[in-house]
């Protein structure tokens, strides 16, 4: 084969693996690329995805999908209709050669190969949804498992800068990283005021309620703005921190959703902090 025909684009997933190239998809949408259409390449029974993204890129989903009996492959196709549709991408199927195929499936694609499928014809009558309902029966059956596609990590801009590296340690010891991000906040807090015996809720009720607290967010916050920002830590701690400390999790456990959740909640509490004001001795 002429190499300089060969198409410059990037393939995500691998040939023949269908978790691979369903996780490949999740991630391209879960780190915002923008799919604003989908080919889905058909020859036989097998599938790959064409995709245009964000203004005008172009990226090769493998052949890891199938189609006509109902093992991992054909699910694995449905699942990936099913995410297009949530994200309102449009999909359109075209039938290629079994020679344009197979350069697909080795990552070979050529220019000429990606205006053929461009330029090609849909197929019609649409069989995206045959496809689905030879797997599930009825349409609305099957939802998207979002937990299961999208992987648990978290969006790393807008974490504050004091635990930047609890967020890199996250995504191999959550546990670890959360407590370790309590005991900083309580330091930092403790550290403002000239330190004190009291922690957790008590000390967050102590140095942030009340009309002369010792933390507060300017004169111009509404009092009652300034009472549910108080609150917060309070809550975050008595719903996440303290149950947490006494049962904590085996380092191999990984993230969970929830525990996501639970670092942002951490990490919104240290931007409140940076930005509450120590109210001086003659206010």
């Amino acid at each position: 084969m002429d190499l300089e025909k060969i198409a410059i684009i990037e393939y995500h997933g691998t040939s023949g693996s269908t978790q691979s190239c369903l996780k490949a998809l999740a991630r391209l949408i879960h780190y915002g690329d923008r799919i604003r259409f989908a080919y889905l390449v058909t020859r036989g029974d097998k599938h790959g995805f064409l995709l245009e993204i964000n203004e005008s890129d172009r990226i090769a989903i493998a052949v890891g999908f199938r189609s006509g009996y109902s093992g991992e492959g054909p699910r694995g196709l449905v699942a990936a209709f099913r995410l297009f549709e949530f994200f309102g991408v449009e999909i359109e199927e075209v039938e290629v050669s079994s020679a344009l195929m197979f350069r697909f499936e080795h990552t070979a694609l050529t220019y000429s190969d990606i205006s053929s499928i461009e330029c090609a014809s849909p197929i019609w009558p649409r069989r995206i949804y045959d496809y689905i309902l030879a797997i599930q029966g009825d349409y609305e059956e099957l939802p998207i498992d979002f937990a299961r596609l999208f992987p648990s990590r978290l969006p790393l801009a807008g974490v504050d800068k004091r635990i930047e590296d609890l967020a890199l340690r996250f995504s191999v010891d959550p546990d670890g990283a959360l407590i370790e991000g309590y005991r900083r906040l309580e330091a930092q807090v403790k550290a403002r005021i000239g330190g004190g015996e009291k922690s957790g809720v008590g000390l967050f009720s102590a140095v942030f309620q009340g009309v002369q607290s010792s933390l507060y967010w300017g004169c111009e916050l509404p009092t009652a703005e300034h009472i549910a920002r108080a609150k917060l830590f309070e809550a975050v701690f008595g719903m996440y921190r303290n149950p947490r400390m006494h049962n904590p999790r085996a380092i191999d456990d990984g993230p969970r959703p929830a525990d996501v959740t639970e670092f942002l909640a951490l990490n919104e509490l240290f931007l409140l902090e940076s930005s509450a004001i120590l109210r001086s001795s003659d206010e």
